[in-house]
């Protein structure tokens, strides 16, 4: 049921780790991404595509020789997790088991 998040925003955070094409099987597969961003579109939520690179590449080389930069051309919202100016909340979890905390993009 995703009709809970229209109006909302939503965080779609594949495995883009690596620069490597579609077809390899190692990242997320970005037809996988749109199918998924497009359910919680057509539900009226805004999505947000984000990714932090591994340590050997940026973000955007990953997005692009991943493919994923085609969704950035049809309009997609992507972002990189890396970005020095996003603006993070410190969230605590009560009663966490494993995290007590949590930092997320707002």
């Amino acid at each position: 049921n995703f009709r809970q998040y229209k109006g909302k925003e939503v965080l779609i955070k594949p495995n883009v780790g690596v620069p490597a094409p579609p077809n390899k099987g190692i990242n997320t597969s970005p037809q996988v991404v749109k199918a998924v961003a497009d359910l919680f579109l057509k539900k009226g939520a805004k999505v947000i595509i984000g990714e932090s690179s591994g340590v050997m590449d940026t973000t955007s080389t990953c997005f692009e020789k991943s493919g994923f930069i085609e969704l950035a051309k049809q309009g997609y919202h992507m972002v990189d997790l890396k970005d020095k100016n996003l603006e993070y909340v410190k969230i605590n979890i009560p009663n966490g088991k494993h995290l007590k905390k949590l930092l997320f993009h707002v």
